[in-house]
């Protein structure tokens, strides 16, 4: 015998072959459970993956302001830019879109601007993960 797949939470595959048949009936408690069904398997198989994507985005950023990294993410745009650029490149895109990480520069910096661009130093920058890692 297969497993019952959840098509929302609480809601299986099997109930809503039962709740077809009250559909085509035209039963008006049947369509306002598919609704309801629809609505939730909207929310949680797409919009609370979308806003926790999202709220990572700003727990990271916070991660970034701690104390190992010496206020080189306090300013909100570098901050954006770097998760931007660099988590989400690397994340999704095996990428870092337009970041250039160098190994040991700027020397004894974690990320400089230069221009438009950013050079985040990678081996300060992994000091500087380490240490909060630790703490």
């Amino acid at each position: 015998m297969r497993e019952a797949i959840q098509i929302c939470r609480g809601f299986s595959d099997e109930q809503w072959t039962g709740l077809r048949a009250r559909l085509d009936q035209n039963d008006e408690s049947a369509w306002n459970c598919a609704v309801e069904v629809f609505e939730r398997r909207i929310r949680e198989r797409f919009l609370a993956c979308i806003e926790a994507l999202m709220d990572a985005d700003s727990q990271f950023k916070k991660f970034l302001r701690l104390p190992a990294f010496g206020g080189e993410f306090d300013d909100d745009r570098i901050a954006t830019q770097f998760v931007r650029g660099v988590r989400s490149g690397i994340l999704y895109e095996a990428e870092t879109r337009g970041w250039v990480i160098w190994r040991g520069e700027p020397p004894g910096r974690i990320v400089e601007r230069q221009g438009d661009r950013y050079l985040p130093n990678r081996s300060e920058f992994y000091r500087a993960l380490k240490c909060e890692f630790e703490k």
